[in-house]
């Protein structure tokens, strides 16, 4: 890759990490929590008593055990926004009022900088897969995905998808090179501590576990990536000890939805129902990268069988367990959340889709984005009432860093739309000669229009028991059967015109 290449990727990914930045998020329920779990843990102790005598940290998202409250979340999130939230205190931020502001700024480090982290990886692993490629797939990750509205916001999704796609970056160098247990056990550490951060990522672990033990000597290299997984969930288990006197309990057991009366747990073991796996698959804010990525899995089964074997594993892993939970869309939430640290992987996909469909793919992409962009600016955790489209004509913004210098007027978020749309055409220009014709153009505005209407009808009847079930499975099967028999229809792999990327990245 050429000096100017490297310079413009970088350009764009940072140009995505200035939108992740650059808007101030309403504190909802789920950061509330983590924050207050924050300040906890700063002060020495597990408990989050406050929640009932201050005000403006009222949440949820707190449960009750032998007369004292505690966070409903994983310690992982809370325990590396400790030194930056010590750090603000230090420097005389205010930390007794409104929360929104010192959120914000510790979203910063928790959660766009690992955003940061994951793109760079996601662009580099794409780019061995399918040369050039690397900047499209990473800046499709991260634009027209959930990726998008949740690296405005202090939830422990982001971080969590960076540990799990690190670990299998440092377990995919160690296959293609010398056998080294060193990496295998560090890529342990980052999965264990992905999983003190969001419990399902265990579901990663085991798929990853899988993949360390390819390699002889099988026993020796389990046993390395075991240990670092061990090390890495002991944050958890010592936090679990020191709050509620045993590893095993998590300060998550017992939290029941408001008005209910049944408690439930992140992942609940029930049996996932037709409905719940349809609004998981279909719902609109993931369907872009699940639609492109089915036909270029297949692709890299072709090329790379073990890799797609691993993306395949974790994709049906998280869609299950997700599809297990009482709340599929993981409560107020513009898509279901739950499957964000499943989207990198999946996103591995998009090379061979952007080579074999460059116009649908860019369709798809142009489309989500601008779905999900309006979302994120009128409040990500506010887009399930559907009523995106009426909050964007009232001017209904969310604030921005603008606010830091007094200007509070609702429209810096025109920094964030042309950050975002910057990041998408710097990427795009990186599909050209492919994407750049009229045939494949014209393909991307069809696709486009066709998507959009789509979104407009799906979440409705998503939502509704009952509502389009047969006309939605019948759609789910028939786009199945259509990506194979097109991914089947493709030549033999090769160097070919048409490849993503020019010449010189060849």
């Amino acid at each position: 890759m050429t000096a100017i290449r490297r310079r413009w990727k970088l350009v764009s990914i940072l140009s995505l990490i200035l939108a992740y930045a650059w808007l101030i998020q309403p504190a909802g329920d789920n950061e509330k929590s983590h924050y207050l779990l924050i300040r906890a843990i700063a002060s020495g102790r597990p408990t989050v008593d406050e929640v009932r005598t201050n005000p403006r940290l009222r949440t949820i998202d707190v449960t009750f055990h032998r007369g004292h409250w505690y966070a409903a979340k994983s310690p992982g999130l809370a325990l590396i926004s400790v030194p930056p939230y010590l750090a603000l205190k230090e420097a005389g931020v205010q930390t007794a009022g409104s929360p929104r502001r010192i959120i914000w700024a510790l979203h910063l480090w928790s959660v766009v900088l690992p955003a940061l982290v994951l793109l760079l990886l996601v662009a580099r692993v794409a780019d061995t897969f399918e040369p050039g490629a690397g900047l499209p797939t990473a800046v499709t990750l991260g634009a027209t995905t959930l990726l998008l509205p949740f690296g405005t916001l202090l939830f422990s999704h982001v971080l969590a998808a960076m540990l799990a796609f690190a670990s299998f970056t440092l377990l995919w160098r160690e296959r293609f090179g010398s056998p080294r247990l060193p990496l295998l056990a560090a890529a342990g550490v980052l999965c264990g501590f992905g999983v003190s951060t969001e419990s399902s990522l265990l579901l990663a672990s085991l798929v990853l576990g899988a993949y360390a033990c390819v390699r002889t000597p099988r026993v020796r290299r389990a046993l390395a990536f075991g240990a670092g997984l061990v090390v890495g969930v002991l944050p958890l288990l010592l936090f679990n000890w020191w709050a509620l006197k045993s590893p095993f309990r998590s300060t998550y057991a017992g939290w029941r939805y408001p008005g209910s009366h049944s408690m439930v747990i992140a992942f609940d073991f029930g049996v996932p129902t037709p409905r719940s796996l349809r609004v998981v698959l279909l719902y609109p804010t993931g369907l872009p990268l699940l639609a492109a990525a089915v036909v270029g899995v297949v692709l890299l089964y072709r090329r790379q069988p073990l890799e797609a074997s691993v993306v395949l594993g974790i994709a049906v892993a998280f869609v299950i367990a997700n599809a297990m939970t009482p709340e599929v869309l993981g409560g107020a939430s513009p898509g279901p959340r739950y499957l964000i640290p499943a989207f990198p992987f999946i996103a591995l996909g998009l090379p061979g889709a952007l080579r074999r469909f460059p116009g649908e793919t860019a369709g798809l992409a142009a489309a989500g984005a601008v779905m999900l962009a309006s979302a994120t600016i009128t409040s990500p955790l506010g887009a399930l009432d559907q009523h995106v489209i009426q909050r964007l004509h009232s001017h209904s913004f969310v604030g921005s860093a603008l606010e830091l210098v007094g200007i509070v007027n609702g429209y810096g978020v025109l920094v964030f739309l042309a950050a975002t749309a910057a990041a998408l055409i710097i990427a795009a220009g990186a599909l050209r000669p492919a994407l750049f014709t009229p045939q494949e153009m014209l393909r991307g505005v069809v696709t486009a229009a066709a998507f959009a209407i789509v979104a407009t009808q799906l979440p409705g009847q998503l939502q509704t028991p009952g509502a389009g079930g047969p006309l939605v499975s019948a759609a789910i099967v028939v786009a199945c059967v259509a990506a194979v028999v097109a991914a089947h229809r493709i030549p033999p792999l090769g160097r070919r015109p048409g490849t993503v990327g020019s010449e010189s990245a060849r």
